[in-house]
């Protein structure tokens, strides 16, 4: 089921473009899972350190980066790896 968003749905990878369809909001933030041929996660922020990310995944504590796209109005669409489904959440 597509979840209903006023967002992209595309972003440039290697020079392609993917499209890819929203499947769930994450805590009524701008925030979503969505796929692909798999599963990832895209994050809407206005302040975002692409080179703090990269560094955190080298050391296994980020995802991997997908796609880093700004856009004029001063917001970064931030694309990664789903994997949601290695964390447990304490309740």
């Amino acid at each position: 089921m597509q979840v209903k968003c006023p967002f992209y749905t595309t972003y440039t990878d290697g020079g392609a473009s993917r499209e890819f369809v929203y499947e769930d909001q994450i805590d009524k933030k701008r925030a979503f899972k969505a796929h692909l041929r798999d599963k990832i996660f895209v994050k809407f922020t206005r302040r975002y350190g692409e080179d703090a990310h990269e560094a955190a995944h080298k050391h296994g504590f980020a995802p991997k980066l997908r796609a880093v796209e700004r856009f004029a109005d001063g917001w970064v669409m931030v694309v990664m790896d789903d994997v949601s489904h290695q964390y447990c959440k304490d309740e």
